[in-house]
């Protein structure tokens, strides 16, 4: 299903978040063995140039490589302008970037929380948007109307949304001992 899923790009571009490691990589792969052109984009800049290298090498697509912590909430911004400025027609978004945090909430740091919220929620609709909206340089750009093509935003599902935050969840994080 993935490598079908992954030749239904070929020739497109997608840009893929969180593509340093883990489940960001492995996107990358399969898109790439299936043809489709990648902007990469993770907080290290070394494994992004490698991975791109790598993916440009023995796939034979173009890849761009951009460095940016989506903790940063101008981050999304920056991505897009990159693209722009590349002149990339983004057809796959995949927001993959996310982290967690285990322990009792009042003892996460709070800006741990915050930067959490930002890469996990805030980072997501803010890119969903810039790519979804905006003139020729976005998921609804003519691209669609030339190729057919679907333009699609995927999640990972495994970095869901803020999960739990209802008056349950909050009761859960600040009384660990009632699960």
């Amino acid at each position: 299903m993935v490598k079908k899923m992954a030749a239904e790009w070929r020739g497109t571009w997608a840009l893929v978040t969180g593509a340093s490691s883990g489940i960001g990589v492995a996107l990358a792969r399969e898109l790439a063995a299936g043809g489709t052109h990648l902007v990469l984009t993770a907080r290290r800049k070394d494994r992004l140039d490698e991975l791109a290298k790598e993916l440009a090498t023995k796939h034979r697509v173009m890849t761009e490589a951009f460095t940016a912590d989506l903790a940063d909430s101008h981050a999304p911004e920056k991505i897009f302008d990159f693209t722009k400025q590349k002149g990339l027609e983004i057809n796959l978004l995949i927001n993959n970037a996310g982290f967690g945090q285990y322990g009792e909430f009042p003892s996460i740091e709070k800006q741990r929380l915050l930067d959490m919220v930002q890469v996990n929620c805030a980072a997501v609709v803010h890119l969903t948007h810039l790519f979804n909206l905006r003139g020729d340089q976005s998921l609804r750009s003519p691209v669609r109307r030339r190729t057919g093509r679907r333009n699609e935003v995927f999640r990972n599902p495994c970095l869901c949304l803020v999960s739990g935050l209802d008056r349950i969840g909050i009761s859960c994080c600040l009384r660990p001992e009632k699960i």
